[in-house]
């Protein structure tokens, strides 16, 4: 077993993580047709998670590592989601415990650090406040968007986020990037771990992304397969979707990429998807506008990242601070 994760860190990861959320969606399933042969009804999963995210939110929806543990203290089946979202990441720890030890294990938890080492440093304040900057600019064009479309009732009452004023929507933004359930869960485990080794492995860092991005898409796909078994899928909306979806992932992972360059850390990307998926649950505007924001947002920031830093997306700095720690592998050595 050792010997094959070393020789195949990635594939060992990605059948781990895919195993694992595909265990949690064949509980949820078994769940269902035991609840509906006990109650005669169906269980609707989804739509209960909604109904006791609104209870806890005294009437809002809004789904983050709080949240749902609520939830899941008054629905154990809901302890399901935290193992789906952190799926990637405890595939990492095991994958490094199984390959590495405890060698592995300290590296892959090294990579949270804001910057990899003092070389880092300048980029990495740039890329944050870079970040910042674009991320909550979203989410107060959304405040904008609610505004104009729905009136100041509903916008204060919407970034009235945990009962704040709406005047200290930044202090919720801050600290949703880092309780978000897909995004810490997930990204030590994609950004953390999966990322860094495929830059070593594919030479060209852009084709390292563009792969990645649309593994991360179909580790997603376990969850859609309640609804395609139980036939109610329209298929041409849901490939749509889901090619839109894809677009979206890869398009972070481009971005994500040339983040971690630029930190040698998992930190930027858990803030892009945790301050994203702020910006879309917590103030979402898709009932307005129709699509999600973020699609062609990161589309922009990925052409352009290309277009400026070309297809290596900046890895030589990367290389070259990396060097300077005397870091020759991605992986314990």
């Amino acid at each position: 077993m050792r010997r094959f994760v070393r020789a195949h860190p990635v594939l060992s990861y990605y059948l781990l993580a895919l195993a694992i959320c595909s265990s949690v969606v064949v509980s949820q399933m078994l769940y269902s047709q035991a609840w509906l042969q006990r109650t005669g009804q169906t269980f609707q999963y989804n739509e209960g998670l909604w109904k006791l995210l609104t209870q806890f939110g005294h009437g809002r929806m809004y789904a983050n590592l709080i949240s749902l543990a609520w939830c899941a203290a008054h629905m154990p089946i809901y302890l399901g989601v935290f193992v789906f979202g952190g799926a990637p990441t405890i595939s990492a720890v095991i994958i490094n415990a199984i390959g590495w030890g405890r060698a592995g294990v300290f590296k892959l938890f090294g990579r949270l650090k804001p910057w990899a080492s003092k070389d880092f440093r300048g980029d990495a304040f740039i890329v944050y406040a870079g970040l910042f900057a674009l991320m909550f600019g979203m989410t107060l064009m959304h405040v904008v968007v609610l505004y104009i479309y729905k009136g100041p009732a509903e916008t204060a009452a919407a970034a009235s986020v945990w009962g704040l004023s709406p005047w200290l929507l930044v202090v919720p933004f801050l600290v949703g990037g880092l309780i978000d359930e897909g995004a810490t869960p997930e990204e030590l485990g994609w950004r953390g771990f999966a990322l860094p080794i495929m830059l070593d492995k594919i030479k060209t860092p852009l084709v390292a992304a563009l792969f990645l991005g649309f593994l991360w898409w179909l580790w997603h796909f376990p969850r859609e397969a309640p609804d395609i078994l139980a036939g109610s899928t329209v298929w041409p909306s849901f490939m749509l979707n889901q090619l839109v979806f894809m677009g979206l992932v890869i398009a972070m992972t481009v971005t994500m990429t040339f983040c971690f360059h630029r930190t040698g850390s998992a930190l930027p990307a858990i803030l892009i998807h945790g301050w994203g998926n702020f910006a879309s649950k917590a103030l979402g505007i898709y009932d307005i506008i129709h699509t999600d924001d973020r699609t062609w947002m990161f589309f922009i920031v990925a052409i352009l990242l290309v277009l400026f830093t070309g297809v290596n997306l900046g890895r030589a700095r990367y290389l070259e601070n990396r060097a300077k720690m005397g870091v020759v592998s991605e992986l314990p050595v």
